[in-house]
């Protein structure tokens, strides 16, 4: 597995946009066209009929995310690089993204039930749209990480170094979810700590297959295995088990859901900490004289 540049060495100039203007504006330009299209989309799905909430919900979906993708890989383009890399080890990256992101829900879950907080609910949770909601949630991750790891992240590398890029693509990140609503203080804190774990991991794999995999994993469990979005209840999909949570919200009761919890928040350091430790070099050998 290909050893990591340091997190404060800048990408090679040759990889980002001819003028230094040029690439700030594209990099603008793009970040406000997705924010408009988050605080907009639903209102201009509201203007179509739908004869159904899952109908409602693709065409919302398909109004944000399918734009953001194009906007990641053209305006990549247009920077000099492609937003779409494979990145080294793809089949071991694959494997620690989808475990990662499934078992650190599964963490944030057992602190909160630890907690007090996590009890089964009542609702029928098993719907006949589980395939869908799978296809529903990957779409979703996936344009986001094309779009901030991807595109942003990678485009601010060669400007402001990488440590700079993985924060600032991380307060997008985590400014876009603001748009779609009021965000408990907690919550903003794990959605900064969300998208510097997905930066990290798109950073130590060079490409984007471990953060896609480890978003779609947590968000997958999230939704469709443990039925805790939203709270309380379960989405339009159904989901193979209905837990709420209920109490404290600083371990996750209330309709933010598992976001509030302060459990999240250490599973997701726990998860940063070996990103960026970087074991110490080997002392070399001492020849004999």
């Amino acid at each position: 597995m290909a050893e990591a540049a340091p997190l404060a060495a800048p990408l090679e100039p040759s990889t980002g946009a001819r003028s230094p203007a040029i690439g700030w504006a594209l990099i603008a330009v793009s970040v406000m066209i997705s924010a408009t299209l988050i605080l907009f989309g639903p209102q201009i799905a509201g203007l179509m009929p739908m004869t159904s909430e899952l109908g409602g919900m693709a065409l919302v979906y398909a109004i944000i995310f399918a734009p953001m993708i194009a906007l990641g890989l053209v305006f990549a383009r247009l920077d000099g690089f492609s937003a779409l890399r494979r990145g080294d080890a793809a089949g071991a990256w694959a494997g620690i993204g989808i475990a990662s992101g499934m078992l650190g829900l599964g963490m944030a879950a057992l602190l909160s039930r630890l907690a007090g907080t996590l009890v089964a609910g009542q609702g029928a949770p098993l719907g006949g749209l589980i395939v869908a909601g799978v296809a529903m949630v990957l779409f979703q991750t996936a344009s986001e990480e094309i779009f901030f790891r991807g595109w942003v992240m990678k485009a601010l590398e060669s400007r402001v170094g990488v440590a700079a890029a993985i924060g600032l693509s991380s307060l997008f990140f985590m400014a876009f979810h603001v748009l779609t609503g009021p965000r408990a203080p907690m919550t903003l804190v794990n959605l900064l700590l969300g998208g510097v774990w997905f930066g990290l991991l798109a950073w130590r794999s060079g490409g984007l297959i471990a953060p896609v995999l480890a978003h779609f994993g947590w968000n997958a469990s999230e939704d469709l295995i443990a039925g805790l979005t939203p709270n309380p209840g379960s989405g339009p999909f159904g989901a193979l088990s209905d837990w709420d949570l209920v109490g404290s919200p600083l371990w996750g009761g209330s309709e933010e859901g598992l976001n509030t919890s302060i459990g999240m928040a250490v599973v997701l350091i726990a998860l940063i900490v070996p990103l960026v430790w970087r074991p110490a070099a080997p002392a070399p050998a001492i020849q004999p004289a």
